[in-house]
């Protein structure tokens, strides 16, 4: 029997290994910090759409290398690699603006 504390120092160490943990960590909370400042400047819905795309590009471009790295050492294809992490992005961005658009309620009519 496997003990709590020995599957708790594998989860840990593979959490560890993962080098993509923090670079996810430091877009999200940038793009948190990105949408508290939008809605304290009560930035309209679309142009948030527009900002948060080319929001956190410095957290934006750690992750993306961080993923594309981490897919290639796994043995994917550096073009499969690069178009998934993309989508990841994209993926971060488009939840953020949902997020946005849903505190600051519907559209007047």
């Amino acid at each position: 029997m496997i003990s709590l504390a020995l599957v708790t120092a594998m989860s840990l160490g593979a959490a560890q290994a993962d080098p993509t943990i923090l670079p996810r960590k430091s877009f999200a909370s940038c793009l948190s910090s990105f949408k508290k400042k939008s809605l304290e400047q009560r930035m309209e819905a679309a142009a948030f759409s527009v900002a948060v795309k080319s929001a956190c590009e410095t957290e934006a471009t750690s992750l993306r290398q961080a993923l594309i790295a981490l897919d290639v050492k796994r043995g994917g294809k550096r073009a499969e690699a690069l178009s998934n992490a993309d989508f990841d992005l994209q993926g971060y961005r488009e939840n953020m603006d949902e997020s946005y658009r849903d505190s600051i309620g519907p559209a007047p009519q």
